[in-house]
């Protein structure tokens, strides 16, 4: 009997906080999300119905907090999520729209 396949995703699970639209000395507000292309795949992989698993390393702090349990939500397999207590989770902000 064969068995279905299991993807497992090795990288960087990251934050991003994307500004309103515009350049970034004037956005006032940012919106928060999952980010990384390992957490990506990793996700879309699980909304195929595919078995997935993550091994990342993500801050004990809120924002490494959150990055679980989006991946959990997802029906990633979270198993392999270490929570570094001396450094915090990676986080990049985007600009959307033409900045100047």
């Amino acid at each position: 009997m064969a068995r279905s396949p299991h993807i497992t995703c090795v990288g960087e699970a990251l934050i991003v906080l994307a500004a309103q639209r515009g350049p970034l000395e004037t956005a006032e507000s940012f919106v928060r999300g999952a980010a990384g292309a390992e957490v990506n795949v990793a996700t879309t992989l699980a909304a195929l119905g595919i078995s997935t698993s993550i091994i990342t390393r993500v801050g004990a702090d809120g924002f490494g907090r959150y990055l679980s349990a989006h991946l959990a939500e997802a029906g990633v397999d979270i198993s392999a999520v270490l929570a570094d207590t001396a450094r915090p989770t990676g986080l990049y902000v985007k600009q959307r729209g033409a900045g100047s």
